[in-house]
């Protein structure tokens, strides 16, 4: 007999309210990758487009009728849209009838977020960036500069693309260390909406600046966070943030006493918690954050109990425990 299919996780259950924040990249990715083993095709309200000749692509060749985001992505040699097309192909008209080889029929997209297709040059072309903003059919830029070239093409599109909100995930540079030059270049952007960061004593000099020189910083997700001085004075630097509304933190960070820094943040909505040094102490300031309205939390040191007892205390807060946590502490 044929192996058994596993049960899917019922719909509901993975639909979170954090959806609702468009910045939050890393649960739109997660949920891409498990939309189409979970079979909810027609339900989607986002979905990740690739070239058409990569695995994903052809794991997701599937008609989608009722999407709502999109983002348009692309690490492979061959990217469905070359940098020398024609650029107005990319029209909200021609999602309609998609090129039959991309595999994609009856495709109606909404908002479209632009990240990388594979040479990026025209990305960075900031008249069309400002048309595509300007026509209301772009409504958030993705950039994963690779090196110091693509920081500084980031900031040669600063005057042209000011109004435009960006998601800026430094992560991705080949460079171990990227120059400071870099970071100062791009600064400031006021369309600066999105930050994803790993502690590093360049990483902590840039939250700094970004902390002065970026009003509009609604978004931070800090990965990597692991028992060394430089991630403690990333998370000191958090209250001074006033803007941020969602904020991402993993992973061996925050502890307990340094979970101080990020109650702190007042005024922040989405909250999610990864750190693995966290404990149900780390969790008794949560109430004193007046602003919050979502936690989502995956933190192999914290009880159910701790759980129950928060939701007592805060009974408007939606808390999502993440499905690896369910499996270990039962339904919270």
């Amino acid at each position: 007999m044929g192996a058994r299919k596993p049960k899917p996780i019922p719909y509901e259950e993975q639909i979170w309210p954090i959806y609702d924040n468009p910045l939050d990249m890393s649960r739109r990715l997660a949920f891409a990758d498990w939309l189409d083993a979970n079979g909810h095709r027609q339900r989607a309200d986002w979905v990740r487009l690739c070239c058409g000749d990569c695995q994903y692509t052809r794991d997701l060749r599937i008609s989608f009728t009722n999407v709502d985001w999109t983002t348009v992505t692309c690490y492979c040699s061959d990217p469905l849209w070359h940098p020398q097309q024609n650029l107005a192909a990319i029209q909200p008209d021609w999602w309609q009838t998609p090129p039959d080889e991309s595999g994609y029929q009856r495709v109606h997209f909404g908002r479209i977020m632009i990240g990388e297709l594979g040479d990026p040059r025209w990305l960075y072309e900031g008249d069309w960036l400002t048309r595509a903003w300007r026509e209301g059919w772009l409504e958030l830029l993705s950039l994963h500069p690779k090196d110091e070239e693509q920081f500084n093409r980031i900031a040669d599109i600063r005057e042209e693309c000011q109004a435009i909100p960006f998601l800026l995930d430094t992560t991705r540079t080949r460079c171990e260390q990227p120059p400071e030059k870099p970071y100062r270049r791009v600064l400031p952007f006021e369309g600066l909406h999105g930050l994803i960061l790993c502690p590093s004593e360049l990483a902590l000099k840039a939250l700094r600046n970004f902390a002065k020189t970026a009003p509009n910083l609604r978004y931070l997700q800090l990965l990597s966070l692991q028992k060394r001085p430089s991630s403690i004075r990333i998370l000191e630097q958090l209250p001074q943030l006033a803007h941020l509304r969602s904020l991402l933190i993993g992973t061996s960070h925050p502890d307990d006493d340094s979970m101080k820094y990020v109650t702190a943040t007042k005024q922040v909505e989405y909250l999610g918690l990864y750190g693995k040094r966290l404990t149900n102490r780390g969790l008794e300031g949560i109430p004193e954050m007046s602003s919050l309205r979502y936690l989502s939390i995956d933190v192999p040191g914290v009880s159910r109990a701790a759980i129950e007892r928060l939701r007592q205390n805060c009974p408007s807060l939606t808390i999502q425990v993440e499905w690896d946590m369910r499996r270990r502490i039962g339904p919270a």
